[in-house]
């Protein structure tokens, strides 16, 4: 094979393989969610709410962004998840409107990917 010919499917190779990277990553950046989980033993029922600022609203807390839970096991673990926007910058977990004698465990917030 003649220098150019390997230049240019070098040259090709390349650009296939930058390529598929752009490609891969607006994907993962498309389809990426945020979870945040923590764990809850609280005296009373109460409302768990999770309020999350993005990066197209930014600005002040508000109800439109936010998530509802309701703790009602009394004396017993249990577990709040919520899926938060990709996109999300801050969050802030209101933890309910009772007198706060609560234990949190486990407390995650993490990006994953769905299945391919």
């Amino acid at each position: 094979m003649s220098l150019f010919k390997r230049i240019v499917l070098l040259f090709v190779a390349v650009i296939a393989f930058v390529g598929s990277f752009h490609l891969i990553d607006n994907y993962q950046k498309d389809s990426a969610r945020v979870s945040l989980s923590f764990e809850v033993n609280a005296p009373n029922e109460d409302d768990y709410q999770v309020f999350y600022l993005t990066v197209a609203e930014g600005g002040e807390w508000n109800e439109a962004q936010s998530k509802h839970l309701i703790y009602d096991k009394p004396g017993q673990w249990k577990k709040m998840s919520y899926e938060l926007p990709n996109n999300t910058l801050k969050v802030r977990i209101d933890s309910g409107r009772k007198k706060p004698t609560y234990l949190f465990v486990m407390c995650k917030l993490k990006p994953y990917l769905r299945n391919l």
